[in-house]
């Protein structure tokens, strides 16, 4: 399958909204990097920190761990990206604790990600305003990705914390070629996780999905 078959699939295919969010996100961290880029709102919130409100009133938060000088240096190179959307349980099922603890670790995984240079930039926004979140992150080389991987506090979450706040995810995973045009994004992978069957029997199903390959590994819950 071509590059540009692949990338049918993010405008044509079943996942056209998750890349048209992903998209998104990835012309916000564009913008902020231009001087030019727009000036927005802030918003504080206790539990979840400080972010921006776009013109629809949703939130958005983006992080450049490691400058945005960084990111410039690579512009002209191929970027990886791992793009996450989850669907919550519903309120009255998420304990309290639990989303407080989600949210530190989000803060905690924010601030981590300065530890590996190639790490470029994190965008997280709610998908519509006052629901569903959703993220990505560039990376700059492979290493990086396993870097980000092996965080232990991305690892306890995925294990200990998402079971108890997410329905299921979404993780698509690919490069990024080109990034100033709208068929920017080459989809390799798709992890998806549900958790539906969790607080019964403890079960998670997992699925790897290989874009271009026809493949698809059903595995035991690991890291994204």
């Amino acid at each position: 399958m071509s590059d540009l078959q692949v990338k049918s699939q993010e405008t044509t295919g079943p996942f056209a909204e998750d890349f048209v969010f992903l998209a998104e996100m990835k012309d916000f961290v564009l913008s902020q990097v231009n001087p030019a880029g727009a000036k927005l709102p802030e918003i504080t919130d206790a539990m979840k920190g400080t972010f921006y409100e776009l013109s629809d009133g949703r939130k958005i938060q983006c992080v450049f761990p490691n400058g945005k000088r960084r990111l410039q240096e690579c512009s002209s190179k191929e970027w990886l990206f791992v793009g996450f959307l989850g669907r919550k349980l519903p309120r009255e099922d998420i304990p309290f604790e639990v989303e407080s603890s989600v949210w530190e670790s989000n803060t905690g995984l924010v601030s981590q990600l300065q530890t590996h240079g190639d790490i470029l930039a994190y965008c997280s926004a709610e998908r519509e305003s006052g629901g569903d979140w959703g993220n990505i992150i560039f990376m700059a080389s492979q290493a990086a990705l396993l870097h980000w991987r092996q965080l232990e506090l991305h690892s306890g979450t995925v294990r200990d914390l998402s079971p108890r706040y997410y329905r299921d995810i979404r993780i698509h995973c690919g490069l990024l070629k080109h990034w100033e045009r709208a068929d920017c994004f080459l989809h390799q992978r798709t992890i998806f996780l549900d958790y539906r069957d969790f607080s019964t029997t403890g079960k998670i199903n997992r699925v790897e999905k290989y874009w271009g390959t026809g493949t698809a590994e059903h595995k035991q819950p690991e890291n994204a």
